[in-house]
């Protein structure tokens, strides 16, 4: 408690400067929209940047994340050959999810990301931001925070008692709050109950979103049957949760976990692969591109991935028109 005191307090303090104009914070000069959140992961930001990007119509969309666990700084536009001790591992999946059909970037510094990404292509006219939450010297157009349903911020408390970044109180930047990872079917009285928490720190939209997994496949297209014997490989958040959702279909019998981005080395690989002879290994989408730099062809055919897809529980439309609506402010008050 005494060291959560203390770091809310400097959070706090910071907070305030930017929020009296002392620590200046801009609007770039094309429209982006923040993915971020007041946790420390697990709480889907990639998927639902992955949404963003497939889903939210514009002519030149771009990716800007810091990198998180690259081994080097500065701005670097990914290209195929960009590896993940160079970008970063979620930034590389998403390269690798949408090849050449949009721009993708990491840089630390978000405002010189930004005009980077536009010196290269000044047509550009959406960048997504990933995890620009507590970035505040760039003010994005949309501000959106993502919360999951069953471990919601308003439940949680600042680090290390928590898992928060900061206050609760952070909540009421939002324009747009997200409930992640939400059962198939909520009930009226659940929703309503779960809205009043959020709403005593945020006015933010409030729209709940459902993740599902695909089914585990492998680099020759071949399907993982449900009830096999498998293995789980995974670095993440919420090792926990990947397991428990992969354990509904298949036999578990053999795992390796690790905290959020570890970078696997080969001969732990081919340990679990001697120890574990013929035994199909189920992994995420943004460990599967640490792991494929490690192996060969043959080896990769006992990895199958599974991805995480979104879907809204209702009001889609809604969520797609709230962003249109922002868009065209945007261009009003440039013009």
């Amino acid at each position: 408690m005494p060291i959560t005191s203390i770091y809310t307090l400097i959070t706090t303090v910071r907070n305030k400067l930017f929020d009296y104009g002392i620590f200046k914070s801009t609007k770039s000069a094309v429209f982006t929209i923040n993915v971020g959140n007041l946790r420390v992961g697990g709480t889907g930001k990639t998927p639902v940047s992955a949404w963003l990007l497939t889903n939210i119509n514009f002519a030149k969309k771009a990716y800007l994340s810091r990198g998180y666990g690259r081994k080097i700084k500065g701005f670097f536009k990914i290209t195929s050959e960009s590896t993940t001790a160079e970008v970063g591992d979620e930034s590389k999946m998403l390269f690798n999810l949408f090849e050449n059909h949009f721009l993708f970037a990491v840089c630390e510094n978000r405002n010189l990301g930004v005009s980077k990404i536009l010196e290269l292509n000044p047509e550009i006219d959406l960048i997504i931001l990933d995890d620009a939450y507590q970035h505040r010297s760039i003010q994005p157009d949309i501000n959106m925070m993502l919360t999951t349903w069953e471990m919601p911020f308003f439940n949680d408390k600042v680090l290390p008692s928590g898992r928060l970044r900061e206050k609760k109180t952070g909540a009421a930047r939002a324009d747009v709050i997200l409930v992640t990872k939400c059962p198939e079917l909520i009930s009226e009285i659940e929703k309503k109950e779960f809205l009043t928490k959020i709403k005593k720190y945020s006015q933010a939209e409030v729209f709940f979103l459902r993740f599902s997994n695909t089914v585990p496949i492998n680099q020759s297209n071949k399907k993982l049957m449900a009830g096999s014997e498998i293995g789980i490989i995974s670095a993440l958040a919420l090792n926990e949760a990947f397991q428990n959702q992969l354990s509904i279909d298949y036999k578990l019998v053999a795992k390796f976990q690790k905290q959020d981005h570890y970078r696997f080395s080969r001969k732990e690989i081919e340990k679990l692969f001697t120890e574990n002879p013929g035994l199909p290994w189920v992994t995420t989408r943004k460990d599967f591109v640490k792991i494929k730099e490690l192996l060969n062809m043959e080896e990769l055919n006992l990895i199958y991935v599974t991805d995480q897809e979104v879907s809204f529980n209702e009001a889609k439309d809604k969520f797609i028109g709230l962003v249109k609506k922002a868009y065209n402010s945007q261009l009003v008050i440039t013009k």
